[in-house]
């Protein structure tokens, strides 16, 4: 990623979570832990450096599904949805904001709660 060569990126990210359909638009990984759920991350962030928002909102909500598997209600799971949230305002996807609202570990609802931004 570090190189900016997404399409390496991508591969090697498709084989720790076990996507193996390279040219599906749809996340389909077969692993879910916690290594797994990183790479998602990655995955949509390498999407998003390429120009594709739609693929990397996707990853980022399996990311938000699998991490709620493996860590719960968390920070650590705040931390993939503050980040599907701004991906969905710059989509102009506002219809779905509301379905990945903040949790109340985010720091997005705490500073909505004390009148902070």
């Amino acid at each position: 990623m570090d190189q900016c060569d997404w399409v390496a990126a991508l591969g090697v990210c498709f084989q720790i979570v076990g996507h193996s359909r390279l040219e599906s638009s749809s996340p389909e990984p077969r692993y879910h832990d916690e290594c797994a759920v990183m790479t998602m991350e990655d995955i949509a962030k390498s999407c998003e450096c390429a120009g594709n928002i739609h693929h990397a909102i996707a990853w980022l909500k399996q990311a938000s599904v699998s991490g709620g598997i493996v860590w719960g209600q968390s920070e650590t799971l705040a931390h993939v949805h503050d980040k599907l949230r701004e991906l969905l305002k710059q989509a102009g996807m506002y219809e779905e904001l509301e379905i990945w609202a903040p949790s109340a570990d985010s720091s997005e609802s705490r500073n909505a709660m004390s009148g902070g931004s």
